[in-house]
């Protein structure tokens, strides 16, 4: 392959030898010869000299059963250059608390918090840099792009807006 469909590449090659073109995939190939593809290069965050992988922590958190949808966006940081934040979608019948787990007998509701899904995180074995340190409710559909695509980039700036609007509570 050497470029996509009707696209000049942002870096021309000089050699007309080279054939690699670069996706922004990133990925690794196992003992096996699988190839997994665990990200893209515009999506990682950078969170105390770690990569974390966006698609990566959204798995885990989709894991939960209170857990509709969620994207993980990195906002700056001065210590840690950026912070993991999940935004997160809740499936029917399941409310957002800041207390622990909840049961509701009479609405027959669940809750769930950022204790709750931090905790989660730790029992499927994520990484403590990666679990995030912002919960954020999202309320309506995550913005997507023409060809389905989620906006990251648009979450992002939404979530920066709201952090400058509420001091920091790290």
């Amino acid at each position: 392959m050497l470029r996509y469909w009707d696209q000049i590449p942002e870096k021309a090659s000089n050699s007309v030898e080279e054939t690699w073109l670069d996706t922004g995939d990133i990925g690794f190939i196992d003992d096996h010869g699988n190839l997994w593809l665990v990200g893209r290069t515009n999506g990682r965050i950078k969170s105390g000299g770690e990569n974390i992988y966006p698609e990566e922590v959204e798995a885990v958190l989709i894991q939960h059963p209170g857990v509709l949808s969620s994207v993980v966006v990195g906002i700056p940081d001065p210590r840690l250059t950026e912070l993991v934040v999940a935004c997160i979608r809740l499936r029917d019948n399941w409310q957002w608390s800041d207390d622990s787990f909840k049961y509701s007998v009479q609405s027959n509701e669940l809750f769930l918090s950022s204790t709750i899904l931090r905790l989660h995180c730790r029992e499927k074995n994520l990484t403590g840099f990666k679990i995030p340190k912002i919960f954020i409710l999202w309320k309506t559909q995550f913005p997507l792009t023409t060809t389905g695509k989620i906006r990251r980039d648009q979450i992002r700036k939404e979530v920066m807006s709201q952090q400058l609007s509420f001091p920091n509570k790290l």
